[in-house]
């Protein structure tokens, strides 16, 4: 069963395959194919390991005004709904009624998971946006959690983590996702006590 991770973008234009291939080939032994379209408006592409044929994750690019992307901004709203903090759910909204184009990794062999994550990365720094992870939650477009979704309990570790303030302001904290008291303080949208705000 494949694992996803989407990154949703205000901008329209497509990253180019520099955003692709840098962190790919830096990195990591594997190699990619544009399967539909191409260098200047790829909308698929395959990932394999250097010396394997089957790929090991998709990454598919559409636009809000496509059937698709609709259908996928549709999903993501019911998703959040429940969500906490519940300002987040809230700005979430806001966002991704903003979206125009939805880039969604789907990993079938967690060896490439890191290989996608810097590839994840490498676009989100050109087009700015997003990103949302199963299991997980989303980030907001400074990259900082802000809402969460683990379906699990995380180990203890440190997290990149945003709440918004009675301004609207987002503080940044780096809090222990194993701590319940750290946790409880995030998901009712504060900062935990004595971390401090950056």
């Amino acid at each position: 069963m494949s694992y996803y991770m989407t990154l949703y973008s205000l901008s329209e234009r497509c990253p180019s395959v520099d955003a692709i291939e840098v962190p790919l080939f830096s990195d990591f032994d594997a190699d990619y194919s544009i399967e539909k379209g191409d260098d200047d408006d790829w909308r698929e592409i395959t990932f394999c390991f250097d010396g394997e044929e089957d790929s090991f994750a998709t990454l598919s690019r559409v636009t809000v005004d496509s059937p698709d992307g609709l259908r996928y901004i549709e999903a993501a709203l019911g998703d959040i709904e429940d969500g906490e903090p519940a300002s987040a759910v809230t700005w979430l909204k806001a966002y991704l009624s903003r979206v125009k184009a939805i880039y969604t990794f789907a990993i079938d062999d967690d060896r490439g998971l890191p290989a996608i994550r810097a590839v994840q990365h490498g676009i989100w720094l050109e087009v700015g946006g997003v990103k949302q992870a199963d299991m997980e939650g989303f980030s907001n477009d400074e990259d900082f959690h802000i809402l969460w979704q683990f379906t699990d309990k995380p180990r203890s570790q440190p997290w990149q983590m945003a709440v918004l303030d009675g301004n609207g302001q987002w503080l940044t904290f780096e809090m222990d996702l194993g701590r319940p008291d750290h946790v409880a303080a995030f998901r009712a949208g504060r900062v935990p006590d004595g971390v401090p705000t950056r």
